[in-house]
């Protein structure tokens, strides 16, 4: 049995299928707000793990971009003292 994104499993529609065939309107009520604070919950995780992630490799790329920078100016500025020492 497949499972992921294309063939989710059963904890991704378990619930929903149960929500769906509840016959008492209270108990469905419940079960739909149940199903949304977890569901807030869950979107509210995926946003701090991206924004973290995407702080992290900004960082990572920075510091590898500037770290070459640095290195170039040091090369050039290097190169232009030897060539003042003539």
């Amino acid at each position: 049995m497949r499972t992921g994104l294309l063939a989710p499993d059963s904890t991704s529609y378990d619930p929903v299928l149960i929500l769906l065939n509840t016959e008492d309107k209270e108990e469905r009520d419940k079960l739909t707000r149940q199903w949304r604070d977890n569901k807030l919950s869950e979107l509210n995780f995926v946003g701090i793990v991206v924004a973290v992630t995407f702080t992290i490799v900004t960082v990572i790329a920075a510091s590898v971009f500037f770290a070459g920078q640095v290195s170039l100016f040091s090369a050039c500025e290097e190169a232009g003292q030897e060539g003042s020492d003539e």
